[in-house]
């Protein structure tokens, strides 16, 4: 099921599912999901993060895209890749905690 305001923007832009190219309808379907939800977890977060960063990234790899267009998009992977971190840091920090302390009992 379609929620509500998708609908309602498609039908303004006159646009169904099936013109849309697939970078869109991933986007499209990343929206569904997220709207289907009650309440997001972590792991959606971050797995929204990380389909931006690759979208990006993906826009990067295509060669016919220039340069302008291309720098237009750099500082939103510093954003998502900034989110994602903030999300993973505390877990990095305990990583970086436990193989201190690792080293601190061989010694």
């Amino acid at each position: 099921m379609i929620h509500n305001l998708l609908t309602r923007i498609l039908n303004k832009r006159k646009v169904t599912l099936e013109q849309l190219d697939p970078e869109e309808r991933k986007t499209f379907e990343q929206w569904q999901e997220v709207l289907q939800k009650d309440e997001l977890n972590v792991d959606d977060i971050k797995n929204f993060c990380k389909s931006h960063i690759q979208t990006i990234e993906g826009k990067w790899a295509n060669y016919e895209l220039d340069g302008t267009k291309k720098a237009e998009l750099i500082p939103y992977h510093t954003i998502w890749n900034l989110l994602l971190k903030a999300i993973d840091g505390p877990k990095s920090q305990k990583r970086s905690l436990e193989q201190n302390l690792e080293q601190l009992l061989k010694n």
